[in-house]
């Protein structure tokens, strides 16, 4: 039996002297493994350049009862990307990118409207010029994508003064019992995010350290809301190469 799934690539690791195992995040499955040949002939080569991570993808995948991994079949680009694998800050950007919707979606069914989000963030990330938006944007991928999920903050009740609520994702007029606060200067971030997108990120700048912690403060929020998905070893690569 076989079925023909529109992809991106996430991540592979290799399975045996003949096989890699290839994690794919699938528009009409979610996430599923299949094997892919890990040979030195042409059929395999021309299979791996295709399926190099944050490929988008049209694949012919294969599968048999019982089976938890599929298998790759035939496998076809549904877009080239223009600069991704050879830009070093880009590159560490979508594989952030990755690592998360992995984790996101490790057990989760189906979702065309997720699934078209991550593919055309990874188009726009690809056709940036680089510079302060692409910096930006694990920011703006992170705080937008609230939304497709379900845990969007609710930030309507801002007023100076107010302290986030994160486990409620609302200010709040009374202190809150808990230490997932965000007080002061932070306290405002929330709305902030609010407002950007990847048409204005260009023009939002922070400081090094300002982005930082913006970033682990959407990671945290995204760990206490959805504890699943767990730590992540991108991140640290990623404050790194971004600055």
């Amino acid at each position: 039996m076989t079925e023909k799934v529109n992809a991106i690539v996430l991540g592979t690791v290799k399975h045996s002297d003949r096989h890699n195992i290839t994690t794919l995040y699938t528009r009409e499955c979610g996430r599923m493994a299949v094997a892919t040949p890990a040979g030195s002939g042409r059929t395999a080569c021309a299979k791996r350049a295709l399926m190099m991570p944050l490929s988008a993808v049209e694949a012919t995948v294969g599968s048999g009862a019982g089976r938890d991994i599929g298998r790759l079949v035939q496998v076809s680009a549904l877009e080239c990307r223009r600069s991704l694998y050879f830009d070093p800050v880009k590159m560490s950007v979508g594989l952030f990118v990755a690592e998360f919707v992995g984790r996101l979606v490790r057990d989760s069914g189906a979702d065309a409207r997720l699934w078209d989000y991550v593919a055309d963030s990874l188009r726009l990330l690809d056709c940036m010029p680089s510079g302060r938006a692409v910096a930006n944007f694990p920011i703006v991928f992170l705080s937008t994508l609230t939304a497709f999920v379900g845990i969007t903050p609710d930030v309507g009740g801002f007023s100076e003064g107010k302290a986030f609520d994160m486990r409620a994702g609302a200010y709040s007029d009374l202190e809150p019992g808990h230490g997932d606060v965000l007080r002061g200067r932070e306290s405002r971030m929330a709305c902030l995010l609010s407002r950007m997108s990847y048409a204005n990120s260009g023009r939002v700048r922070f400081s090094r350290e300002e982005r930082r912690a913006v970033l682990e403060g959407i990671l945290r929020y995204y760990s206490i809301h959805l504890p699943g998905i767990g730590a992540m070893r991108s991140p640290e690569v990623l404050k790194e190469v971004l600055g």
